[in-house]
This record gives C-alpha cells, sequence and structure tokens, in this order.
C-alpha cells in the first residue's frame, strides 16, 4: 500500500483518530504530508513569528518530523516539539543525525522527553492535552502548522486554551488552518477550519491577521480518492489581546 493508502485507512474509518493510530500511521508510513524539506512560509514569516528576535523559544505542537525544527534551532533558537508517536520523533533524531537523551517527564504519567545534546531541542513524547506551563514551560512563539487542523472540532475550544496558557504575554503565533471540498465523504483529519471558526476560537483571547493563502494542488492530486475540489492552506499572524 502506498503512503496515502494507509493514511486512508485508518482516517475514514468511523472512530476518531487516536494516539495509537497516529503511532501506526508512522510506523506503516501512512504519513503523506511529512516532507524533507522545511516549510517555505516558516523560512518566509520568520520575522513575524520571532519579531526579530534572537534566541527565542519556539513551540511546535504535534511536530512529527519536521525539519523546522532543525531549522529554527541552527537559527539559534530555543525549540520545544509535542509529538505522541515515538517513531516520529526517533525518525527525526535519526534523519538529521541528532545525539540526544530521554528523561521522564515530571507531572506527565508515561511521557518522555527527548534533548537533543546541547539542551536547545526537546521533544516531549506526551498527549498535548497533558501538557502544562509547568511540565513544559512558557514560549515566545507558537509555530502551529497541522495541529490545529489535526484536532477534533470537539476538542479544538481545549486545544486553544492550552494554547493561551503556554505563550508569553508578548509571544506570537503562526497558525495555518485548511479549508478543503470533496465528491466524496471525508471528515478528516485534517480537518476544515473556516475563517469564521478561527476568530469564534481565538478572538476572545488574540487579534491576528491573515498572511496569505494558496490552492494545494500537491494534495489534490494524491489524494484522488477523496476527488478534492478545493484545498486551501491559510496562514494567520496572531498574538495575545491586553487591557487597554
Amino acid at each position: 500500500m502506498e503512503g496515502i493508502d494507509v493514511y486512508l485507512s485508518r482516517a475514514t474509518k468511523d472512530d476518531r483518530l487516536t494516539n495509537d493510530d497516529w503511532e501506526w500511521l508512522w510506523k506503516n508510513g501512512g504519513t503523506p504530508w511529512a516532507k524533507d524539506a522545511v516549510n517555505p512560509w516558516l523560512v518566509q514569516y520568520i520575522d513575524e513569528l520571532t519579531s526579530k528576535r534572537e534566541g527565542v523559544r519556539i513551540l511546535l505542537p504535534l511536530c512529527g518530523d519536521t525539519f523546522d525544527m532543525k531549522w529554527l534551532v541552527d537559527r539559534g533558537h530555543r525549540v520545544v516539539g509535542v509529538e505522541a508517536s515515538e517513531t516520529a520523533i526517533l525518525k527525526f533524531f535519526s534523519t538529521h543525525e541528532i545525539e540526544y537523551k530521554v528523561e521522564p517527564v515530571e507531572g506527565i504519567e508515561n511521557a518522555s522527553v527527548y534533548k537533543a545534546c546541547d539542551d536547545r531541542l526537546q521533544i516531549f513524547q506526551c498527549d498535548f492535552f497533558a501538557v502544562t506551563k509547568e511540565t513544559i514551560g512558557m514560549f515566545d512563539s507558537i509555530w502551529d502548522f497541522g495541529a490545529l487542523v489535526a484536532i477534533p472540532p470537539e476538542r479544538r475550544q481545549e486545544y486553544v486554551d492550552i494554547i493561551k496558557a503556554l505563550l508569553s504575554s508578548k509571544g506570537r503565533i503562526i497558525l495555518e488552518t485548511i479549508y478543503h471540498r470533496e465528491k466524496n465523504k471525508f471528515d478528516g483529519p485534517p480537518f476544515t477550519v473556516e475563517d469564521e471558526k478561527v476568530a469564534e476560537l481565538y478572538a476572545p483571547y488574540f487579534d491576528f491577521k491573515f498572511l496569505t493563502q494558496r490552492t494545494n494542488h500537491e494534495i489534490m492530486r494524491k489524494f484522488t480518492e477523496i476527488g478534492f475540489t478545493q484545498f486551501l492552506n491559510v496562514v494567520f499572524l496572531m498574538w495575545i489581546l491586553h487591557d487597554e
């Protein structure tokens, strides 16, 4: 089976994907979205994400094995990923030939943290909904590409509440959402998150502005079984609202 078929064998089942499902997908090559390259929008919008500051502490929720982490570390930032799949984490360290150590995480049951030997990169292997500022700290920036759209709709508000709790008062978020239409039934993930839903979820806490969007023709070509008629990646910049 090709990666797309492996993914659809789990993503189109009636129940929501569990952390065990994600681990199975990573082990069996069912991650067709994973790329051996840095996200070009990270390169384009790095100054907006960091406010042009150096040594920023950046969170990547549901990070997988993204090359974005290595790119950020190489530019002097301190990077923390959160990922449920041990396979994805080990693949990242192996791909980039980074030495690491593994430690238990105090305050999160059955969680581990994989630390690069210079401590500028850490990946927590755990359920994202278990993290708190006490367990993983606070962040200057959050790079959310592929995380919110992987969260089941009924847990989105819980996810956003955690994100807000982890972001420093002057912090920034860059958020990617996805909007898709298709000929055949496909709920997700990735789940559609309309602009109105972004406003509903984030506007009580954040001010934000639209940055860019594009039609993802690659995904539309790959997922022929679903028959996407529209697949948009939409990007926003966000910052915490402050009382006057």
